[in-house]
């Protein structure tokens, strides 16, 4: 009676010690091919899990009458923003070296989900003085943002018509800016910039893709007092 008991025994453990010894050996095939062949994809799917692609706007071109006179520019201003993970703002002590800095600027809310912005219009000494904080990585950015400037008189505003900003660009939406669109546009920047486990930028790690192409001046061949006595006249 005791030896098909043994024998019972014998093959359960035969069965467990297969499963243990298949088990082992997919594990060790697994890791194998991790290190090996399949290194590489991994490391790619992490590096770019990691990178973090953006745009550099590229200044829009002038229009200028046929002397030479800006009649539309541009001008370049620089914005601070906050960029942290939902439900966390600063703690105290950084917002007391925010304000400091930029006293009028918001404080960071909890609520905000995605890109909240503190203060338009930076001056250069305040922006020297924030470098710290955007690379200290507690989500703060400085954005550069472009502005479209035309002269006073409104007969010669009209003509020359309005832009409209699109992810970051300023696009023509009336009068000459949209029927020189395409010359005046130029071509944004490309910037890749590694991210920590918080998805806060590694400043080191910043990296110039491609610079941005300036749009190209416009020449009219009149003269602005022509275009606002045509104005005028159509009143």
């Amino acid at each position: 009676m005791d030896e098909p008991r043994e024998n019972c025994v014998s093959r359960r453990s035969a069965i467990l010690f297969a499963v243990l010894a298949l088990w082992a050996l997919a594990a060790l095939v697994r890791g194998f091919w991790l290190a090996g062949p399949a290194s590489g994809h991994y490391i790619r799917e992490g590096e770019k899990q990691a990178r973090s692609y953006g745009r550099i706007p590229a200044p829009r071109g002038r229009i200028l009458d046929s002397r030479g006179v800006p009649l539309a520019w541009s001008e370049r201003y620089f914005d601070l923003f906050w960029q942290g993970r939902a439900g966390e703002v600063p703690g105290e002590e950084i917002l007391i070296q925010l304000r400091a800095i930029v006293p009028d600027a918001a404080a960071p809310s909890a609520e905000s989900n995605g890109r909240e912005l503190l203060r338009r219009g930076l001056s250069p000494d305040q922006i020297r003085q924030l470098e710290s904080l955007v690379k200290s990585g507690n989500g703060f950015r400085i954005v550069p943002r472009w502005e479209r400037i035309t002269v006073s008189s409104r007969w010669i505003r009209r003509r020359v018509g309005a832009v409209e900003l699109r992810e970051g660009e300023l696009v023509g939406i009336s009068g000459l800016e949209l029927e020189f669109d395409a010359l005046l546009r130029g071509r944004a920047g490309e910037f890749r910039v590694l991210l920590d486990r918080y998805r806060n930028w590694i400043p080191e790690s910043w990296e110039l893709l491609r610079p941005p192409e300036p749009g190209r001046d416009i020449k009219l061949n009149f003269e602005a007092e022509m275009l606002e006595r045509h104005g005028r006249g159509n009143e």
